[in-house]
C-alpha cells in the first residue's frame, strides 16, 4: 500500500510539474495568446518565390490565404528560365499584435511564445493602377549555375518589403540530387512549399510563415545534374553540375 501510495504521489507530482519544463500537462499547459494592436503597415509580400535551375525552366503558381481563405487578387503564376529567380508581390497589409505566454487550463502541449511580437497577413492594398493586386519583379537575372546573389528584399513605389532567402548555400544539407541525360525523363513533378519570410518593425525582423497554396514544376533540359536544397525561405534552391552521360 505504501508503495502504491509513492507512485500515485509521484504521478501526481509530475503531472503538475511536467508542463513547467515546456512538455505536455494534463492539467494544464502553457500557450502563446494575442494581445493587442501594435502597429500596421503595408509591405510588399510574395505569392509566389522560384528559382529556375540552370538549363531549365520552372512554372509556378499561388494564392495567398488569410484566416484559411484565399486573399482576394492574391493569386497569380510566374515563369524563370536559365538559372533566373522570379518573384510575384502583392502588397499586403500586415498587422503586428503583442503576444504573450499564459497559462491555459486543460490538457496540451506547452508551446510559450518565441516572440513579444507576431505579424498577421491581414489582406491587401490595392496599388495604382487599381487593377495591379500583383506585381512580377526579377530577383536574379539568367545564367547562373547556382542560385546565389537572389534579391532578399526591395523598395517599390515607395513601400518596403517583407524579407526572404532563397539562395543556395553550399554549408547546408541537400534536399534532393536530380540527373537527366539524353534520352532520358526530365523531372517535371509538381512540387509544393510554404514561405518563410521576416517582417521588419523597428530594430528587428519579425518571422512569418505565408498561408499560401504554391505548385512548382520544373522542366529539366539534359543532359545535367542538379544539386537541389531547400532554402530559407522554403523554396528549392539548385546547383548546377554537368552530368556523365556516357553510361
Amino acid at each position: 500500500m505504501l508503495l502504491l501510495a509513492i507512485v500515485a504521489v509521484v504521478v501526481v507530482v509530475l503531472l503538475l510539474v511536467l508542463p513547467l519544463f515546456g512538455t505536455w500537462g494534463l492539467p494544464y499547459h502553457w500557450g502563446c495568446e494575442r494581445g493587442s494592436l501594435v502597429a500596421v503597415g503595408n509591405l510588399w509580400t510574395p505569392v509566389v518565390l522560384v528559382n529556375a535551375p540552370y538549363h531549365a525552366t520552372a512554372y509556378a503558381a499561388g494564392v495567398l490565404m488569410s484566416g484559411g481563405e484565399p486573399i482576394g487578387g492574391g493569386g497569380g503564376s510566374i515563369q524563370a528560365a536559365n538559372g533566373s529567380s522570379e518573384g510575384l508581390f502583392a502588397l499586403g497589409k500586415w498587422w503586428i499584435y503583442s503576444t504573450s505566454t499564459q497559462l491555459q487550463f486543460g490538457p496540451g502541449s506547452s508551446v510559450p511564445c518565441s516572440s513579444s511580437l507576431t505579424p498577421v497577413l491581414v489582406g491587401l492594398e490595392v496599388v495604382l493602377p487599381a487593377a495591379a493586386y500583383v506585381t512580377p519583379v526579377q530577383l536574379a537575372g539568367p545564367g547562373n549555375t547556382t542560385t546565389h546573389g537572389v534579391q532578399t528584399n526591395f523598395t517599390l513605389r515607395g513601400y518596403p518589403s517583407v524579407k526572404w532567402n532563397t539562395n543556395y548555400d553550399i554549408t547546408d544539407q541537400l534536399s534532393a540530387n536530380q540527373t537527366a541525360c539524353p534520352g532520358g525523363s526530365a523531372w517535371d513533378s509538381p512540387v509544393a512549399h510554404q514561405l518563410n519570410v521576416t517582417v521588419p518593425y523597428q530594430n528587428v525582423s519579425l518571422a512569418a510563415t505565408l498561408s499560401s497554396e504554391q505548385v512548382f514544376v520544373y522542366d529539366l533540359l539534359p543532359p545535367g545534374n542538379w544539386l537541389i536544397q531547400t532554402s530559407p525561405s522554403g523554396t528549392w534552391a539548385f546547383d548546377y553540375h554537368p552530368a556523365d552521360c556516357s553510361s
